[in-house]
């Protein structure tokens, strides 16, 4: 209801909406927000088309949700514009009902919008909205390759911070799922196209995706691969010794329960007929008749079969294990492409800062 509002400076106060006794400018700036955008659909139902910088501002997120639906679906608004930078407020709506703005640095606007591949925008909405608000987008093929991005992203992060050097977060960088095989060079390109960097790292073992790598390569796409043939983890063993092998399956007893559980793993996966009853792979070389070799191709097999390090725990703690063996395991490809991927994510820091992203 309407009223004075004598808290303000005029001395007579001024005509102020209430609830109850409270009046409307001593709320919040989420509530005063809400507020005036009810009276401007009042006051210009049926023909408003309304702009609302930054959306978020002032908004818990389920008010937020609220409002965009609400305002995504009155008939009381003809359109309605919106900047943001929320991960919320992106991944409420629908890929064709959003807009990449950005300065070309020199007074030129470029847009981009999701209209043409609305289902492929819409998969990386869902997994990764913030990917959207970032400059540079990290996709991991599949869930070994995200996990393991995220955690090595968050120890490079922590090591930074301890040396006074800025985050991944602060470069504008995203981590983000590429959804398994050719989809993460497609949502690479769908990246690329809508002016972002876009880098995926991919298993090198399926050669029928070959020809969409070497697409999304020519489109602007940095793929990290791994050495021809290997997927994540026959990389990960690849050059291993027997005791950092049996280092790498005390990792699997953390992710799959117990011991009984990683040799029931191996067991199923071993065709030796070896009868191998402890993780110690020297054991399996001197008294069971492996080589090294073949100890790594069993490890291998049974890592991808049940799963080893396929969600973002288990890639984390593998991540962890990697990073303190780096130097021991320099040379290595496994090495050398983290690395790489060391320098795309912080590389930009020594690069002019890019423009501005809105949507």
């Amino acid at each position: 209801k309407p009223g004075l509002d004598t808290s303000l400076s005029s001395s007579a106060g001024v005509l102020a909406l209430y609830e109850e006794r409270v009046p409307l400018t001593s709320f919040g700036l989420g509530t005063r927000r809400l507020a005036g955008i009810a009276t401007q659909q009042l006051a210009f139902a049926h023909k408003t088309i309304l702009m609302i910088d930054e959306i978020e501002c002032g908004l818990e997120p389920h008010r937020l949700v609220y409002l965009l639906h609400h305002l995504r679906n009155s008939g009381e608004v003809a359109q309605v514009f919106v900047t943001t930078h929320s991960p919320v407020a992106v991944e409420q709506l629908a890929a064709p009902d959003l807009c990449v703005v950005r300065s070309d640095g020199d007074g030129g606007i470029a847009t981009h919008d999701f209209t043409a591949r609305p289902n492929r925008a819409q998969a990386v909405l869902r997994s990764n909205p913030s990917a959207f608000l970032s400059r540079k987008v990290i996709l991991g093929e599949g869930k070994t390759e995200y996990g393991l991005l995220l955690g090595l992203v968050d120890l490079w992060n922590k090591q930074r911070l301890t040396a006074g050097e800025t985050p991944a977060a602060g470069l504008g960088v995203a981590i983000a799922d590429g959804g398994g095989g050719s989809n993460a060079t497609r949502r690479g390109r769908l990246l690329a196209e809508a002016g972002y960097e876009a880098v995926v790292l991919m298993d090198n073992d399926d050669r029928s995706i070959d020809s969409e790598v070497n697409r999304a390569s020519r489109e602007g796409v940095t793929i990290r691969r791994w050495d021809t043939g290997h997927d994540t983890e026959r990389e990960l063993v690849a050059t291993l010794t027997a005791a950092q092998l049996t280092e790498i399956l005390e990792i699997a007893v953390e992710n799959r329960v117990n011991q009984q559980t990683v040799l029931q793993d191996l067991h199923n996966q071993d065709g030796s007929g070896a009868d191998i009853s402890a993780l110690d792979v020297a054991e399996w070389i001197a008294d069971h008749g492996f080589t090294l070799g073949t100890a790594r191709s069993l490890i291998a097999s049974a890592a991808k079969e049940y799963s080893w390090f396929k969600n973002p725990y288990q890639g984390r703690r593998l991540a962890e294990w990697i990073v303190e063996n780096h130097d021991a395991l320099a040379g290595s490809t496994l090495i050398t492409v983290i690395d790489q991927l060391y320098e795309d994510v912080f590389g930009a820091e020594s690069e002019e800062t890019p423009p501005e992203v809105d949507w």
